[in-house]
């Protein structure tokens, strides 16, 4: 008989697309949006992590020895929302200004809105910080 242990993983974030589910840099499954799934595992340290297109979680190691089950939570940080709310507003305001002045001052809204955008989507990329990978509370 095999000493089996079970890691729960919950994705409390809406998306459209399912989290990529890696224990011990193995992909072990998928979790939906809102779903709680387990994944069985033996006794002993392992290393979670959770990805989505393009999005990554930070690594958590879980000890299994001296529980039978772990509860994991993953969810997009509201700081991603943030600059993603920011990016959209700018990309609203350069389209604003494109019907009401010259065509160099739109270009450098334009250049603004992209460089602003891809600046704060590459920060909110960074491994462990696009998704919040913790252990749940009781």
């Amino acid at each position: 008989m095999i000493d089996s242990r079970t890691i729960k993983i919950c994705f409390k974030t809406f998306s459209l697309v399912g989290l990529d589910v890696l224990i011990d840099g193995k992909k072990v499954g998928k979790v939906a949006s809102g779903e709680v799934k387990d994944f069985e595992v033996g006794s002993g340290q392992h290393t979670v992590r959770t990805k989505t297109c393009p999005f990554s979680s930070q690594a958590l190691d879980v000890d299994m020895d001296s529980n039978s089950s772990a509860m994991l939570e993953c969810t997009i940080p509201d700081r991603f929302w943030k600059r993603l709310l920011l990016v959209i507003v700018i990309g609203a305001f350069s389209r604003f200004i494109h019907e009401f002045h010259t065509l160099m001052i739109t270009q450098i809204f334009d250049i603004l809105a992209i460089s602003v955008g891809v600046w704060f989507v590459a920060i909110g990329l960074k491994a462990g910080e696009s998704l919040a990978l913790t252990v749940a509370s009781d």
